[in-house]
């Protein structure tokens, strides 16, 4: 029985993922974020996933369609190009509330070309960064935060560019947060213009060089990507040892169910 418990709940991490209206909660440490911003735009529209953690499972999740709020906020959204391109991204932290030395963030970094498979990794993700900068990327990724207050899940809102707690304010000049270079965090919408399917991203859990028990590059988490029509999707692949677990455990089923077939025939038999 515990063995195909098991085997169930290994598989069920292949079902797809939709994200479903929940209760109102306050934007906080562990929220995984999505934004978007345009120049000259008067608003930006952020969406609270609730906690990355819940994004880690194998599967595509559907995160929801914003075609509406995003042609009502931006100008020409999906194919507007150069300077007055739609920018999106999607960012987390956590900032130990004791003071001590802060372990993770998560960031995207867009893909260098419109080819690629979504949930593999196609970017080289980013260096462990310095506490000095986690501090930084956390100040600004808490803007967010505060700036959304209270939100459902999957829910986007739209929040004046000018806000202290808005994407645009939290990304800071020229840079991600004050950590990420922009021109790899920033991904444009306009990249649909050109015929391509998506506008991918990949997330990526960014390490600390101050915290020994932190590794020194970035682990790749799953893949963003924004349709033409305005539905967005993260995807998350299973690693390899994961594969050899999933067939380990098939494999185990398999040999289990044909035991107890042959068992069930030797009794028949006598």
């Amino acid at each position: 029985m515990k063995t195909k418990m098991r085997l169930l709940a290994i598989l069920a991490v292949f079902a797809g993922f939709g994200i479903s209206a929940q209760a109102q909660a306050t934007a906080g440490l562990y929220d995984l974020v999505v934004g978007f911003k345009q120049t000259g735009a008067t608003n930006n529209v952020t969406i609270d996933l609730g906690n990355v953690a819940n994004y880690t499972a194998p599967g595509t999740y559907t995160i929801g369609n914003y075609a509406s709020i995003l042609a009502s906020n931006f100008t020409n959204w999906n194919t507007a190009t150069g300077a007055s391109a739609l920018n999106w991204g999607a960012a987390a932290t956590w900032s130990d509330p004791a003071g001590n030395v802060d372990t993770k963030q998560w960031a995207t970094k867009l893909w260098g070309t419109a080819a690629g498979t979504l949930g593999m990794a196609n970017t080289t993700g980013y260096a462990a960064i310095s506490n000095t900068s986690m501090n930084t990327g956390d100040l600004n990724i808490n803007k967010v935060y505060t700036g959304l207050g209270t939100y459902t899940v999957g829910a986007a809102e739209a929040l004046a560019a000018s806000n202290t707690g808005s994407w645009s304010t939290a990304l800071t000049a020229g840079s991600a947060f004050g950590v990420y270079t922009a021109a790899q965090f920033n991904n444009q919408a306009s990249r649909l213009a050109s015929g391509a399917t998506f506008s991918a991203s990949d997330l990526y859990s960014i390490g600390n060089l101050g915290d020994q028990s932190s590794p020194t590059t970035s682990h790749f988490i799953g893949t963003f990507a924004l349709y033409q029509d305005g539905t967005l999707t993260f995807t998350v692949v299973p690693e390899p040892s994961t594969y050899a677990a999933i067939l380990g455990v098939m494999t185990l089923g398999v040999v289990m169910i044909r035991r107890r077939r042959n068992s069930a025939e030797l009794a028949d038999v006598a």
